[in-house]
């Protein structure tokens, strides 16, 4: 018995080509939200308690994020079979592998561009 044919599933299609922007807009959420929150919790701690805390979260958001992008830049063809529940179409695969990788590399970049911050700057700086 030959195998049944599947139709790709859009909105899988869509999410393979956008998983680099949505990872980074994820990672963008997790280390701004929990830098933010464990320098508000840590306040009466001291300044070196919740810098510590606070650029841990960042730097292991950071490294969690990258790794899941490189997966999906070693591994597309298992990625794309699991979002969208078909084989990537081999007329449309030269185009849809370039749209994602290329949104995955500038992805990969803006990720180091606000995991090296935390290298950079004070992770709970007093504003006040």
């Amino acid at each position: 018995m030959g195998e049944a044919k599947t139709t790709p599933r859009p909105i899988g299609t869509l999410v393979f080509l956008m998983a680099g922007p949505i990872l980074w807009a994820a990672h963008l959420t997790l280390i701004y939200g929990s830098q933010s929150a464990l320098c508000g919790f840590a306040v009466g701690t001291g300044p070196s308690g919740s810098n510590t805390l606070a650029s841990a979260s960042v730097i292991a958001g950071t490294v969690l994020v990258l790794g899941l992008l490189l997966a999906l830049l070693i591994w597309p063809h298992p990625v794309y079979k699991t979002l969208s529940g078909a084989k990537m179409p081999g007329d449309q695969q030269p185009l849809m592998l370039f749209v994602m990788r290329f949104l995955n590399g500038l992805s990969i970049l803006a990720v180091l561009y606000a995991g090296v911050a935390v290298q950079l700057l004070d992770a709970c700086a007093d504003l006040r």
